[in-house]
Order: structure tokens, then sequence, then C-alpha cells
């Protein structure tokens, strides 16, 4: 960067991880068509809008250039270390997860759902888990499936903030930034005022959308434990499946303990924890305006009390 020419007129970058993600970030600074030369199918973030940056110690996502061109040739990409070639697979199996956590937000907090885009990742997904063996024996299929999948994910995250710009889409993120920064007003012992409540965050770790990530998350981690604890159960899949349902009260227990927890006692470790939730609500939640944290406020008096006011009564009867 600070060697940057001025007088160039393209960004170019040969690499995978790091040196997409600072080729991302120069040619967004320098309002330059960025082409990245991919030399490992490690990661999914070829096709993505941000770059993963250390700060204070966590990952975080800052805003960047998408590629213009995307560079990918087989025999440079087979021959990328085991290891990197394993991290692309393993970054792709971990879509899995977020098509769940994507389907039970649509389910719990009416965020938007496309399934066409679902099963676009469901299929690259298969393709990929099909050609695991293929990848660690280099096989050019199963370089190209990972590869192909990796770019067909981000492109899926990247559709979702997108749609976050459409306008109903962003009014509803609008209002769950409201719901947010009312209850950080509350919390903390403000008056519910709109100038107060304007200078409270958007992101709050108990939000359902944390909750909803932590408990996949712990989801994977116990029924991991209790299969290698107790293999049996997992022979019959009619049997496995009633072992999942039992022990799902005792993970969404430990999720929303967590979650209260981590609101509580905001520290390195419900942080570092807390971030992937918090990411997610980036895209999620929006800055809202005067209007929107009106309502907000009438919500939050009504729960409060119990009552709805008169004017808010009036409102909903002129709005039928």
């Amino acid at each position: 960067m600070m060697h940057y020419d001025p007088t160039c007129d393209i960004v170019v970058a040969v690499g995978s991880g790091v040196m997409n993600d600072i080729g991302k970030i120069v040619a967004n600074v320098t309002s330059n068509p960025y082409v990245i030369v991919g030399t490992a199918p490690s990661m999914d973030g070829y096709a993505s809008g941000t770059s993963s940056m250390a700060m204070d110690g966590l990952k975080v996502s800052l805003p960047s250039a998408c590629a213009n061109v995307i560079i990918g040739d087989i025999d440079i990409l087979k021959e990328a270390p085991k290891r990197l070639l394993q991290a692309g697979l393993g970054d792709m199996l971990a879509k899995y997860v977020s098509i769940c956590e994507w389907r039970i937000a649509n389910l719990i907090t009416g965020e938007y759902y496309c399934e066409t885009i679902a099963q676009m990742v469901r299929d690259a997904l298969k393709k990929c888990a099909d050609n695991a063996e293929g990848l660690l024996q280099r096989e050019e299929e199963a370089i190209k499936a990972v590869f192909e999948g990796l770019i067909r994910v981000i492109i899926f995250v990247v559709y979702m903030a997108l749609v976050a710009r459409m306008k109903e889409i962003h009014r509803v993120y609008m209002y769950h930034g409201a719901e947010h920064k009312t209850i950080f007003c509350f919390e903390h012992g403000k008056e519910l005022t709109v100038e107060n409540i304007k200078k409270e965050l958007r992101y709050h770790p108990r939000c359902g959308t944390a909750f909803i990530f932590v408990t996949i998350l712990l989801s994977i981690i116990v029924s991991s434990v209790v299969s290698v604890a107790f293999p049996e159960l997992t022979a019959n899949r009619a049997i496995w499946i009633a072992v999942k349902l039992l022990i799902m009260p005792l993970i969404m227990g430990i999720g929303f303990e967590f979650i209260q927890l981590a609101g509580k006692y905001p520290n390195k470790l419900t942080k570092l924890l807390s971030a992937p939730g918090l990411l997610m609500q980036r895209i999620t939640t929006e800055e809202p305006d005067d209007a929107i944290i009106e309502v907000a406020i009438e919500a939050m008096n009504a729960c409060l009390s119990g009552k709805v006011s008169e004017k808010t009564e009036n409102d909903a009867e002129n709005e039928e």
C-alpha cells in the first residue's frame, strides 16, 4: 500500500487468502478494476465483497471491491499444498450449517429466504462431497468442483447482501436495528427517546440471529461428542434422529444461557464466541430513521406496561 503507483489503472493479485484480501482493499481504495488469479482452492473469498483483517485480536470484515475477473487454472490449483486443499473443502462443508441457519432465521424472524439460491449451494456442496477423495489425489475434476463451489457460495452471500438493499427488505432490517438500539438504551438505564436510541449500537449479542448461530454450533459439537461416546446410536438412523431430538432442549438451553452471559459479561472470550452472530447482523440490521425508532419506543413501552397506547391503537385502525 505504501508503494502503490497512482498511475496504475488495474489491480491484479496472484495468490489466495491474504493476497486476495489485500488486492480487494487496494482496488476498493483506488476505485480500480480488480483481477484475482487463484493459486489454491482454499477459501470462498475470491468473489466476496469484503476482506478479513485482524483488529484488536479479532477477525473483522472490511468493505472491499468485488473481483471483476476470477481466474483459476486447474493445473496450478491442483498443485497447492494439501492443507490448503483440505481447507477449501472444509470451508465448503461449513455451508451446510449456513443454509440451515438461513432457513431457521427465515422461519423465526422472517428474514428473506430464496430456495433457488439455497439449492444452488446444496448442489455445489454435493459435488464437493462426492469429489472429496479425489481432492486428496489432486484429481482435476475434484479441484474444479471445490474451486467452483467456493465461488458459488460467496456469490450466494453477496446475493443476500444485495437483497438487503431492496426497499422492502431494507426497511425490515431497519426495524430490526431499531429493536436492538432500543433494547440497548433501556439496558443502559437511559430515557427512551429518539436521540438517546440513535447513539446505541444496532448489533446485539442476544439477538435471535446470534442465538440461532450458537444453537447450530452447539448442536454440531454435542452431536459429535455423543456419536463418539456412543457410536452404536448412529447405526440406526431412526434412533439417531430420536436422540438428537431428545438432546435439543439441552442444546437450546445452553445456547440461551450463553447469549444471556455474553450480554451480561462482555469480555474477550464472550466477544470471540459471539462474533459470528454479530457479523451476521451486519447484513440483517440497518440504521433506522426517526419514525422507525418511534415505533420501537411504542413497542418497548407496550412490553414494559402490558398496555398499548391509544395513539398506537388509533394508528393501527387508520392503517386498516
